[in-house]
Order: structure tokens, then sequence, then C-alpha cells
């Protein structure tokens, strides 16, 4: 998430398939250590830097194909061009993203 030019733009809306992320970032969850707790950090950190109020929503996965579909090509587009990358853990990646 980058910021954004805001002109006649009110509101925000971030959408997401992890309902706990969702939750976490309205304050409706506890944030535990681990991983997630850096993450959460600079997502709430860069939803700050937006010059309007931000919704966050819930989509579940299987509402969700089209922006599984546009992460996939995001990934393609922006992934490295090194052997190492096109690695099984991509195919599998990918395979789990459009099931």
């Amino acid at each position: 998430m980058a910021p954004c030019d805001a002109d006649g733009i009110a509101r925000a809306t971030v959408r997401s398939d992890s309902l706990l992320m969702v939750r976490q970032v309205r304050g409706e969850r506890r944030v535990r250590g681990g991983r997630s707790a850096p993450l959460h950090a600079l997502l709430a950190e860069r939803a700050k830097l937006l010059p309007m109020p931000v919704a966050w929503e819930w989509v579940p996965r299987g509402q969700n194909a089209e922006a599984d579909a546009l992460t996939r090509k995001a990934y393609h587009d922006r992934a490295p061009r090194d052997s190492r990358y096109d690695s099984t853990i991509t195919r599998r990646w990918c395979a789990a993203s459009s099931s």
C-alpha cells in the first residue's frame, strides 16, 4: 500500500480475504507476537499516510477470484527473471492462489 494522491477521494477501502487481518486492523482482535506483529505495525503506519479515512472490508476467498488473478499477474510481472525464483514454491503459490 503506497501513498496516493487524494484529489477528490473521500475514503479508501482496503479489501482482504484475511478475516483475522481485517479484524486486527479494525481493533476488533488483538495482534499477538510472531510474524504478524511487524506486518500489522507496517500496515497501520502506511494507512496513517493516507489523507483520508480507511475502511477495512473482508472478502471471502471464494469471492476474491479477480483479486487473486491480479495478484498472480503482478507477482509474475515483478518477479526477478532468475531461475532461483522459478521454483516449485512459485508454482505451488500460484496453484494455491487459483483454487
